[in-house]
C-alpha cells in the first residue's frame, strides 16, 4: 500500500486509466448537495489566480482508494476505483466541460490542454469508466460534451429544442452533473457568473478566465491517493472504510459483499451483478425516497429490509441492514445454493414489491396487484414482508396466496376500524414471517398464527367486535377520509361487479349525506334529532354527530354532482344521487327520508360484505375461505 498527495493534473496523467469495479454504485451526486459547493470552491480558486494571489496551499478533496490491476506494465497505471468514484467522476466531467466550452470559443490551446487529461496515450479504451449506468454519459461527455450534442443523443432529457435540460427526468446522474458543470463553466468564462462581481474576474479576457479555471482544477485541487497492490482485497477494504459513518447506502455495501462472495465461490460476479442487480442501479425508481416505518429511506434499502424480514431474519433498523444481511447469508445451513440464487431471489422480491406499490408495474402475481391499492391507505409497510414471503412461496396456489393475503389485509383493517393500536404491527407481522419459515409458508400458517393472537396489542378482531365498531363508531372521524373512502370503494366494487381499479381511477368524492353542519341556519332542511325524554339534549346531539361521521352516512359521488349539492336538503339530494354511476349512491334515491335510523340500517346491511372483504379469525376455521 502506497500513499501520495497528488494534484488532479498529476493524478490524471496521460498514460493512466481508471475503471469502476462492479461493487461500486452509480453516480449520485446532486447539484444542491455536492456539485454546487464543489463548483463554488473551483470559482474561488480561479478568481484567486486571476487576482494574482495564487493560494499557497492546495485545496484537498479528501482521500481516494485505488487498486492497481494485475496486468498493468507500469506501477499504478491501470487502476480500479475502490473508493472516491464520485469525486473522480466529478473532476473528470469538470475537465470535459471546460474542454467543450474552450473548443466552442476557439480557445484551441486550452481545449487541447484539457483533453490531454481526458484521454489515454497508451491504450484505446476510455480514461475513466463509471458504473454501467454511467458509462455512456461519461464517454459522450468526453467525446462531444457540448449541449447541442448531448440533446441530440438524449432528446427526452431536453426541452425547447435542446435549450433547456429537464432535471426532473431521470434523477441524479452523470448527464445532469455534466450539464450543470457545463452551464457553470460557460457562465464563468463569459463573465456572467456571480464570481464576475470580483473585478479581477470581470476585467479578465475570456481566454484568461478559461485558463484560470483549468489551472485551478488541475493544480489547486489535490487528493490523497492510496494505492493498493493487485493482491489486496479491494472489496473488503471498501467495506471497512464505508460501513460506519460514511454516506453509503445499505444497498451499496450489500452489492460489494455479493461481489466478494461470488468471487470466493468461483462464480461469475460480473454476470450475477449484470443480470440480477444492475436493474436496481439503472432504474431511478429504486433510488427514490419513501416512507419505511417511521423514517424516509431509499426504496432499494427498504426493499432489502423487507426481504430480510420476509425470510424470518428479523426486522433490522436502517443502520443495521447490512449487518443483518451478512449474518443471514452466513448462517448454517446456507439459505441459498449460490450467490447467484441469492441475488435472483432479491430481484424477484423487488418485482413483487413493485407490483404492490406501483400500479403501472407488470404484475408478478394477481393477488399482489389486487392487494397493493387496497393496502395503500392503511400505511401497510408492516404487511409487505409477509406478502413477499407468500409471493416467493412457489408451492402456493393462486387461491391459497390470495386467501392468505386477504387475511393479512383483514387483520390490519379490522384492528384499525376497531381503534386498536398499530404500535406492535411490525413486530407481530415480522413474527408471522418467522413462523412461516419454520412451519411452512402456507395459508393455514398465516391464518392460524393471526387467530392465535389474543393480547390486546396483537388481537385479530372477531366478527362481533368488528361489527360493533363498524355499525356504531364514527369511522370518518376516527380513521380519516382516505381510509373510509377506500372502504366505500371496495364495497362499491363488490356490489356493482366493477373492477376496483376502474372505480378508483374515477377519483370520486366522499360526501356526507346528512351534512356535518346540519344545525347551521343554512341547513334548515335538516330537522333537529327527535327528542327523547330518557336522554339529555347534549347526548342526543352527540349521537347524531356520531351517526353523521359513521360510514353509513357517507357515499361516493362524482365531483360534478357533488358541486351541485351545496346546502341541499335530502329531497333535492335524492334526485342528484339518482344520477350517479355508483350503485350504493343511486340506491339512496329510493329513501324518502334520512335520519339516524336509516344511517344505522344502511351500515348494518353492509356488514356481511365487510366480513367477506376484510376477514377475521373465523376464516381460520374454514381453510377453504
Amino acid at each position: 500500500m502506497q500513499t501520495e498527495a497528488l494534484s488532479v493534473g498529476a493524478l490524471f496523467r496521460p498514460d493512466r486509466s481508471f475503471r469502476t469495479p462492479l461493487f461500486q454504485r452509480r453516480y449520485i451526486w446532486t447539484e444542491t448537495d455536492q456539485l454546487a459547493p464543489y463548483w463554488a470552491d473551483v470559482e474561488r480558486r480561479a478568481a484567486l489566480r486571476l487576482s494574482g494571489n495564487k493560494a499557497t496551499t492546495p485545496h484537498f478533496m479528501g482521500a481516494i482508494l485505488l487498486q492497481a490491476e494485475a496486468q498493468s506494465p507500469i506501477p499504478n497505471q491501470h487502476l480500479q476505483i475502490i473508493d472516491g468514484q464520485q469525486r473522480l467522476i466529478t473532476l473528470h466531467l469538470s475537465v470535459a466541460a471546460l474542454a467543450a466550452a474552450a473548443q466552442a470559443r476557439e480557445l484551441d490551446f486550452i481545449a487541447a490542454a484539457a483533453r490531454r487529461r481526458l484521454e489515454n496515450t497508451e491504450i484505446a479504451h476510455p480514461k475513466l469508466t463509471g458504473a454501467e449506468a454511467d458509462a455512456e454519459h461519461i464517454r459522450y461527455a468526453v467525446k462531444a460534451g457540448d449541449q447541442k450534442s448531448l440533446s441530440a443523443r438524449w432528446p427526452d432529457r431536453f426541452a425547447r429544442g435542446g435549450a433547456r435540460f429537464r432535471r426532473s427526468v431521470g434523477g441524479p446522474d452523470c448527464l445532469a452533473a455534466h450539464v450543470s458543470l457545463l452551464d457553470w463553466t460557460n457562465a464563468f468564462i463569459d463573465g456572467t457568473s456571480i464570481a464576475a462581481f470580483d473585478p479581477s474576474v470581470r476585467n479578465a479576457s475570456i481566454a484568461e478566465r478559461a485558463d484560470a479555471l483549468l489551472q485551478a482544477i488541475l493544480e489547486d485541487f489535490h487528493l490523497v491517493a492510496i494505492f493498493l497492490a493487485p493482491e489486496d482485497d479491494g472489496p473488503a477494504i471498501f467495506e471497512a472504510l464505508n460501513d460506519r459513518g460514511a454516506p453509503l447506502d445499505a444497498a451499496d455495501l450489500i452489492r460489494n459483499d455479493i461481489v466478494r462472495r461470488a468471487r470466493i465461490n468461483g462464480e461469475d460476479a460480473a454476470a450475477v451483478i449484470r443480470e440480477y442487480w444492475q436493474p436496481f442501479a439503472n432504474d431511478p425508481f429504486w433510488r427514490e425516497s419513501e416512507l419505511g416505518g417511521r423514517a424516509r429511506q431509499l426504496r432499494i434499502d427498504n426493499l432489502l429490509r423487507y426481504f430480510l424480514v420476509s425470510t424470518g431474519a428479523g426486522g433490522p433498523s436502517t443502520k443495521r441492514i447490512f449487518h443483518a444481511y451478512r449474518a443471514y447469508v452466513q448462517k448454517s445451513p446456507p439459505a441459498f445454493h449460490s450467490v447467484a440464487d441469492e441475488v435472483q431471489q432479491i430481484a424477484l422480491s423487488g418485482a413483487h414489491y413493485r407490483t404492490l406499490i406501483d400500479p403501472k408495474a407488470p404484475a408478478t402475481h394477481p393477488c399482489l396487484a389486487d392487494l397493493g391499492p387496497r393496502l395503500k391507505p392503511w400505511k401497510p409497510t408492516a404487511a409487505i414482508p409477509p406478502l413477499l414471503a407468500l409471493a416467493n412461496a412457489d408451492a402456493l396456489t393462486p387461491d391459497e396466496r390470495r386467501s392468505a393475503g386477504r387475511a393479512i389485509l383483514g387483520y390490519i383493517v379490522r384492528r384499525t376500524v376497531c381503534g386498536l393500536s398499530r404500535r406492535n404491527l411490525h413486530r407481530t407481522l415480522a413474527s408471522l414471517c418467522r413462523h412461516m419459515q419454520r412451519d411452512g409458508c402456507t395459508k393455514q400458517t398465516v391464518m392460524q398464527y393471526l387467530a392465535d393472537q389474543l393480547g390486546i396489542d396483537s388481537l385479530w378482531p372477531a366478527n362481533a367486535r368488528f361489527g360493533n365498531h363498524w355499525v356504531r363508531e364514527p369511522l370518518y372521524r376516527q380513521d380519516g377520509s382516505q381510509r373510509v373512502r377506500q372502504l366505500l370503494l371496495e364495497l362499491e366494487a363488490v356490489q356493482s361487479g366493477r373492477p376496483l381499479r376502474e372505480i378508483a381511477v374515477e377519483a370520486p368524492h366522499l360526501d356526507h349525506i346528512m351534512p356535518q353542519d346540519w344545525s347551521d341556519a343554512a341547513q334548515r332542511h335538516w330537522p333537529d334529532p327527535p327528542y327523547n325524554d330518557t336522554m339529555a339534549m347534549d347526548d342526543i346531539v352527540r349521537a347524531r354527530n356520531t351517526a353523521i361521521d359513521s360510514i353509513g352516512n357517507l357515499t361516493l359521488l362524482e365531483p360534478q354532482l357533488n358541486a351541485k349539492l351545496r346546502n341541499a336538503g335530502f329531497e333535492e339530494r335524492r334526485s342528484i344521487y339518482g344520477q350517479s354511476r355508483y350503485l350504493a349512491t343511486r340506491a339512496l334515491a329510493e329513501h324518502d327520508h334520512w335520519n339516524e335510523q336509516t344511517i344505522r340500517a344502511r351500515v348494518a346491511a353492509w356488514l356481511p360484505l365487510a366480513h367477506q372483504l376484510w376477514p377475521g379469525p373465523e376464516a381460520a376455521l374454514d381453510f377453504s375461505a
